[in-house]
């Protein structure tokens, strides 16, 4: 029974794609609803598992509703496994895999020192086509928080 349950639950976390606080310190990660909580020049990474996957990619969504510019905050791969057969050299790039493969992926959300407070949403997106049509792509979202510099 607990196997069956143990298994039952690793299919549901890869079916659905999880999102992981892996917070390099001092950030804070909440829970998904909650986002992650940086002060400006702070970074989190946040991992996430697609099943497969032929091409992926993390962007800004909704960037002009942002309090900041689009660079307050940025992100970056900060590792995926197993690494991709090729990218797509775009800021920030997409990665590709020649068939569908299981991805686990992190990446790192780095705010600014000037970075306004405020929320910053990202949308990372799986597709299993390799046509690049983004079409019926699986995405997870997550949001930032930016939060006052307490030390001025």
């Amino acid at each position: 029974m607990v196997r069956a349950l143990h298994a039952l639950l690793v299919c549901c976390v890869l079916l659905a794609g999880c999102t992981s606080g892996v917070g390099d310190a001092p950030a804070s990660a909440g829970s998904e609803n909650d986002g992650y909580t940086v002060a400006p020049g702070e970074r989190v990474s946040v991992s996430f598992a697609f099943e497969d996957v032929r091409e992926l990619h993390a962007e800004g969504t909704n960037v002009s509703s942002w309090p900041g510019e689009w660079d307050a905050v940025t992100v970056e791969a900060a590792s995926l496994s197993p690494s991709p057969s090729a990218g797509v050299d775009t800021l920030p790039p997409y990665h590709l895999w020649d068939t569908p493969t299981d991805v686990d992926a992190t990446f790192a959300f780095t705010a600014s020192e000037s970075a306004p407070p405020g929320e910053y949403t990202f949308d990372v997106t799986a597709w299993d086509d390799g046509n690049h049509s983004h079409e019926n792509g699986t995405t997870e979202s997550v949001t930032i928080r930016v939060v006052g510099n307490e030390s001025g």
